[in-house]
């Protein structure tokens, strides 16, 4: 017969032993091992040292790390005070604080951020359609602020020779500034853009008004004669007498303002009645005025 090995004897673990493999683990909802550290004590501890290395920070290079400029990004010179209004309390704010406050308000979905309150207000400044704020880092020292434009349907005219700047109009009722060379190149290339010339009886709304955006049926009224009018491109204003233009025959039309919505397509039709009419008995009108539709006049 072939020998048999010998058996060999096993010797049951203790409790030590068995306790030891699972040492490093932790049962659900039981006490942490004897050889374990929780990790949220861990995490917690991280935590603590890098908000309190981030204040240490702050007190020793709060000059160098505050923000010294707030650049603005955008095509044309909006309202500049307006501007600086909105984004005022970036100024001398700590880069790391501003990028953290941000940062956290767009995680947890709260938009109370110092950097998004700032976009918001610029948001709704005339002219801005929208905003974008990027804080730079420490060594930069700035915002840079991206501006969309509201794309403005007219330049306001003062007859003012070599003027630096003139005043858009977008179709939100925003009065804003903007360069005078690029309006009138605008002007050349943009059939939709409208030429708006002021009455000696009308002074240039301020930058940044609200004049038109606050008093709907001015703006009304020059909305409905764009539309039913798409190839006029020069119009006069009056704070007075509102709205009015010449027609092909250089009689001036006053309309006036839009008291409520489509009566100037009524007081169009009826200023082309009283024209037919004088036409046919061999007399051009100079002006026609249907600002009232019950008492028109014309001479």
């Amino acid at each position: 017969m072939k020998p048999q090995k010998p058996k060999r004897t096993s010797q049951p673990r203790t409790r030590y032993e068995v306790s030891n493999i699972f040492s490093g683990f932790n049962r659900p909802g039981g006490p942490p091992g004897p050889l374990s550290t929780p990790r949220w004590v861990l995490v917690l501890f991280v935590g603590l040292l890098g908000v309190l290395g981030l204040l240490i920070s702050r007190w020793v290079f709060a000059e160098q790390m505050s923000i010294a400029e707030v650049k603005v990004i955008e095509p044309y010179t909006l309202s500049a005070g307006n501007i600086q209004q909105a984004t005022m309390d970036l100024r001398n704010r700590s880069v790391i604080i501003l990028n953290l406050e941000d940062m956290w308000d767009t995680v947890t979905q709260r938009k109370t951020s110092t950097v998004q309150q700032a976009t918001h207000r610029l948001r709704e400044q005339p002219g801005i359609k929208d905003a974008h704020i990027f804080c730079g880092n420490v060594s930069m020292r700035l915002c840079e602020v991206h501006i969309d434009p509201n794309p403005p349907i007219g330049v306001f005219q003062t007859g003012v020779a070599n003027q630096p700047a003139v005043m858009y109009l977008d179709d939100r009722g925003g009065v804003w500034t903007g360069q005078y060379a690029a309006a009138m190149e605008m002007l050349k290339g943009e059939t939709g853009l409208l030429n708006i010339t002021l009455e000696k009886d009308t002074t240039l709304p301020a930058a940044g008004s609200t004049e038109f955006r606050d008093k709907p049926y001015i703006l009304r009224a020059l909305t409905e004669l764009r539309q039913l009018q798409p190839d006029m491109r020069n119009y006069v204003y009056s704070n007075k007498t509102g709205w009015a233009f010449d027609n092909s025959q250089k009689t001036r039309i006053i309309v006036g303002f839009a008291e409520r919505p489509n009566i100037i397509a009524e007081k169009l039709n009826l200023a082309e009645q009283i024209r037919n009419d004088r036409n046919s008995k061999g007399v051009t009108p100079k002006i026609i005025d249907v600002r009232y539709l019950e008492t028109p006049s014309y001479r």
